[in-house]
């Protein structure tokens, strides 16, 4: 196994309202989770990419289910 896992992040709730899009086609997803990683990581000491994860993490990564939330004001 490498180094390069998944990163973990920090966590923190909001209670809020608005608007949820679901995200279920591949590339979309991936999008989102390249967006989200970029982020996150690039105030990072250790810059991971998610091409980084090994294989097994990519091939898991189809139980992902991934959204969007729009908060109402």
């Amino acid at each position: 196994m490498t180094a390069k896992v998944v990163p973990t992040w920090d966590y923190a709730v909001v209670p809020s309202h608005g608007t949820l899009r679901f995200v279920q086609d591949a590339r979309g997803l991936r999008a989102l989770g390249e967006r989200l990683t970029n982020e996150r990581e690039a105030i990072a000491a250790f810059y991971l990419k998610i091409d980084d994860a090994p294989p097994l993490h990519r091939k898991n990564a189809g139980m992902i289910v991934g959204f969007e939330f729009s908060i109402a004001a």
